[in-house]
């Protein structure tokens, strides 16, 4: 895929010409657990990892191999076909020997550790990403290198990318229609894009994309502010790097001052539409402001529909405070 996006945070900076995920292996992705495995239970742990192959079509494979119902297979997070991907997934009542035994194309089994619990959706710190940039002309690698060193000291800015809105881009539009109630509209748009009686789950995944639209509509706001993404004002709820702490930000340039004395490194996380989790628990009374009073925001609150919610993805990630 020929790409010519830059590296660097800022909506200005110019670009570099190379070519992306030419192949599955030039995007390698590692699933980073939250918690150690504990070595005895009824489910067990299990790494994979896997070539062409999302976690769903994974789940499948060593659902009809080890005699496990998919909806008892547990993972921590989706990952995308594309790539080589290493994630954790849980499976009911399998011994080690077996899983290690799987022998699919495209899959592997690397480790499998028995644990009390299943595991659930959001059970994991982190991903590490190896990508490949091919192509890049010799005269555009010192300014690739000088883009990797602002990246470096600015973050990422942390948008969700075309899959998660859909093969046809419009599972953002179908979610909107859940979040706002109006069932009979979402229906009559699921029906014209053939599901005839969507599941609960792709229910939950469409909602989870128009939240990952306005995410992106309030990242693309405030990249265009002095500073870009990274940039913490008073209202911000900031989240901590070290601890995934939040704390509500009542003085930008105090906040920004104390955490580089302190040595802490934090960045604001973007808003998506949805209620309750994500607040500082000292502020849980207090009123939750709608997402039209956010400096970011773009939406009414007729069109969102909804009180604001943090959501765990920041804005920029790996940006000194």
């Amino acid at each position: 895929m020929r790409d010519g996006s830059s590296v660097s945070g800022s909506p200005d900076a110019g670009r570099v010409p190379c070519v992306l995920r030419e192949s599955p292996e030039d995007f390698v992705v590692e699933e980073l657990p939250l918690y150690p495995a504990a070595g005895e239970g009824e489910h067990l742990f299990v790494t994979i990892e896997k070539r062409g192959i999302d976690t769903g079509r994974a789940k499948r494979h060593l659902s009809e191999r080890l005699g496990v119902p998919v909806r008892d297979i547990g993972h921590a997070g989706l990952k995308d076909a594309p790539a080589v991907t290493r994630q954790r997934l849980s499976l009911p009542g399998v011994e080690p020997a077996a899983a290690l035994a799987v022998e699919v194309p495209g899959l592997r089994v690397l480790e499998a550790i028995r644990h009390p619990h299943k595991l659930r959706l959001g059970h994991l710190a982190g991903n590490r990403f190896d990508l490949a940039l091919r192509g890049v002309a010799p005269a555009h690698e010192e300014r690739l290198a000088a883009r990797w060193e602002e990246l470096v000291a600015t973050g990422v800015a942390n948008r969700f990318m075309d899959q998660r809105f859909g093969r046809h881009g419009d599972n953002a539009e179908l979610g909107r229609l859940l979040a706002q109630g109006d069932e009979a509209a979402f229906r009559e748009a699921a029906r014209a894009r053939g599901h005839r009686r969507p599941a609960a789950g792709l229910r939950r995944l469409l909602v989870s994309a128009w939240q990952a639209s306005v995410f992106n509509q309030v990242l693309e706001e405030r990249r265009s502010w002095p500073g870009g993404v990274g940039t913490v004002v008073e209202g911000d709820l900031a989240q901590r790097h070290d601890s995934g702490g939040l704390f509500l930000v009542e003085d930008g340039t105090a906040a920004r001052g104390a955490a580089r004395r302190r040595g802490v490194r934090s960045a604001p996380p973007g808003r998506s539409p949805g209620r309750g989790a994500g607040r500082p628990r000292a502020r849980r009374e207090s009123s939750r402001p709608p997402c039209s009073r956010r400096r970011a925001c773009p939406l009414t609150p007729q069109r969102c529909g909804a009180g604001g919610r943090v959501g765990r993805s920041g804005l920029a990630s790996g940006r000194p405070a």
